[in-house]
């Protein structure tokens, strides 16, 4: 546990490599002790470490493993954040219909209850940048929208920051520059 936290707190601030080890740490005494909800979730922070230092193509196998790892109910949010997670790779990757199939699984899954905060606030934030890949302009614009609202009402800075930062790409895209410039300032302050 304490590995695993350590492991989220080098991440958050921007010390991926850090990160990983920690993660690695925790999955071997996970493994070791058969503690199967920290093997999951290590796996699960290593491919969100792998999401940030762009290693697209290695993440696919390491949230393709949580999700078999992740078949029971109890451990079941892991998949559907992994779905997220995927959809978004799939979508870099432009694999069109596997990012779409993702992307719908989690959108289906939005109303369950038992979400984490992070899970909440990151599928959106997910699912825009999913969206926005594919081309969907107007449905990443509501994801964004949702995830920020979302964050306000759950005090989520981080998520606020990555949400604005994602509409910001998005007015890029439609050349609505003061705008787009706006929204990368306040990501940026939060």
């Amino acid at each position: 546990s304490l590995h695993n936290t350590l492991g989220d707190l080098y991440w958050m601030v921007g010390r991926v490599k850090e990160a990983i080890e920690c993660h690695e740490i925790s999955k071997q005494i996970a493994i070791q002790f058969d503690i199967k909800d920290f093997e999951i979730l290590s796996l699960f922070n290593i491919g969100l470490c792998q999401i940030d230092l762009g290693e697209i193509k290695k993440v696919c196998k390491v949230f393709e493993l949580v999700i078999s790892l992740s078949e029971s109910a109890e451990f079941y949010i892991y998949a559907v954040d992994s779905y997220c997670c995927l959809s978004f790779v799939y979508s870099c990757l432009g694999y069109t219909q596997k990012a779409y199939y993702f992307a719908k699984k989690v959108e289906s899954e939005l109303s369950i209850t038992g979400w984490s905060i992070w899970s909440r606030g990151y599928s959106l934030v997910f699912l825009g940048l999913t969206y926005k890949n594919l081309g969907d302009i107007e449905k990443s614009f509501d994801m964004f929208r949702q995830a920020i609202a979302f964050a306000e009402e759950s005090h989520y800075t981080q998520v606020k920051g990555k949400a604005l930062d994602g509409l910001a790409q998005l007015y890029r895209i439609n050349e609505e520059f003061t705008t787009a410039l706006s929204h990368h300032s306040e990501s940026m302050k939060l």
